[in-house]
């Protein structure tokens, strides 16, 4: 039945795609066009590294996916009026920061509010974990995001989760599939570490009887 319910997801998936590429190239230069472009951008970074991707936070700093390596990376796209981010997603993640300390995972918020006054109240309450992008002016928020316009981001609450390389894994994460997605991906790059840790005492110890051969001469 779990198959099942795949192939019918990839068919439905298939089928939206067709419908964005023939969208985007019979009417480029409309609004719906350029929406159709933007959704298969989305579509097309599964699999390969995110790029293009970055914008102020609403504590002053600033967020680059030129940072995101090194660890897995959960971004969530959400706002305070959506009751199913409130309802499911919001404890989700929750569970998943207590679980995960930040040197195993980075999360990032993007909110699709507009009232700034009103999106740090709900924040204070709620303890939301990760940093949250949050764009300075008025004109560049909510729907008109310049992260939410690039990538074609078409529903809240969404997830993405990348790898330990930037990797995009998904960006459609269902929130029954995020604890296991993560587990994976935290265990891959606990793996690399480990191998890393392995590589490099083999080349200390290599070094070290080379140095002592030289003396020994």
């Amino acid at each position: 039945a779990r198959t099942d319910r795949r192939e019918f997801h990839q068919a439905e998936q298939d089928v939206w795609k067709l419908c964005y590429t023939i969208l985007a190239e019979k009417f480029p230069t409309t609004p719906q066009g350029q929406e159709a472009v933007a959704v298969l951008r989305r579509i097309a970074v599964v699999g390969k590294p995110l790029t293009q991707f970055e914008g102020p936070t609403i504590d002053g700093g600033f967020v680059s996916v030129n940072d995101f390596a090194g660890r897995p990376t959960l971004i969530y796209f959400w706002s305070t009026e959506d009751e199913d981010f409130v309802k499911d997603v919001l404890p989700a993640i929750q569970k998943i920061r207590s679980q995960l300390v930040d040197s195993r995972l980075r999360m990032i918020g993007v909110p699709l509010d507009e009232d700034e006054t009103e999106l740090e109240a709900f924040m204070e309450k709620n303890a939301l974990p990760g940093q949250q992008i949050f764009f300075t002016n008025p004109e560049q928020r909510s729907w008109n995001s310049p992260l939410i316009r690039f990538w074609g981001v078409s529903k809240t609450p969404s997830v993405w989760v990348l790898d330990n390389q930037t990797n995009v894994i998904s960006t459609n994460v269902e929130t029954s599939q995020l604890v296991p997605t993560l587990q994976n991906s935290a265990e891959q790059l606990q793996r690399v570490q480990t191998e890393s840790m392995a590589l490099r005492d083999q080349k200390n110890s290599a070094e070290r009887q080379y140095n002592q051969a030289i003396d020994a001469n």
